[in-house]
C-alpha cells in the first residue's frame, strides 16, 4: 500500500515537473533543439501522464475506503498459539504473557472464524487487551480480508456477560 502511494505520488510530481519544465521554455522562447535520449512529448501525452498519475494516486488512496465497518463477538485469544495448536488455551496467565510481550492476539468467533486485531487496540503490546484475554468481547471496527486473513481495526471493545 505504502509502495503504491509513493509510486504514485513521484510520477504526479514527475508530471507536475515535466509540464513546469515545458511551460518555462515556451515563456523563454527556448529554440533549443532536444536531446536524441529525450522524445518531444506532446502536451496531449503531458496530460495523459499527470492523468494517470492523479488516478493511481486516488485508487491508492482509497484502498483503506474497501474496509467494511462490522461488529464481531468472540474470545480473545493468543492468535500463535491458537494457529500451531488448534485449541483455545485454558491457562490465562500464559495469554496475558504472550500479549504483552507484543505477540498477536486474534478474536475467535462461535463459527470458528479467527480475527487479527489492529488498530488502536492492538497498540503499545496490546495494553488494552490484556486484561480481556480468554474473555468473550464485543469489537465494532473495519473488518477487512486480505488473502483469506480476517483483520479489524478498532480502538474499543465492550465485555460480553
Amino acid at each position: 500500500m505504502r509502495a503504491i502511494l509513493v509510486l504514485a505520488g513521484r510520477l504526479a510530481v514527475g508530471a507536475a515537473a515535466v509540464a513546469a519544465a515545458a511551460q518555462h521554455q515556451a515563456e523563454a522562447g527556448a529554440t533549443k533543439p532536444r536531446a536524441a535520449h529525450r522524445p518531444h512529448r506532446s502536451p496531449n501525452m503531458r496530460h495523459f501522464i499527470a492523468g494517470v498519475a492523479t488516478t493511481v494516486l486516488v485508487v491508492a488512496m482509497g484502498v483503506s475506503a474497501f474496509a467494511k465497518t462490522g461488529t464481531v463477538k468472540g474470545q480473545l485469544i493468543d492468535q500463535e498459539c491458537y494457529l500451531m495448536e488448534k485449541k483455545v488455551e485454558s491457562d490465562a496467565t500464559c495469554a496475558v504473557q504472550c500479549a504483552k510481550s507484543g505477540k498477536p492476539v486474534a478474536l475467535l468467533t462461535a463459527d470458528g472464524k479467527v480475527y487479527h486485531l489492529t488498530g488502536g487496540l492492538a497498540a503499545n503490546k496490546n495494553a488494552r487487551l490484556t486484561a480481556h484475554m480468554l474473555h468473550t468481547v464485543q469489537i465494532t471496527g473495519d473488518v477487512t480480508a486480505k488473502n483469506g486473513t480476517l483483520s479489524i481495526a478498532a480502538d474499543a471493545l465492550t465485555m460480553v456477560k
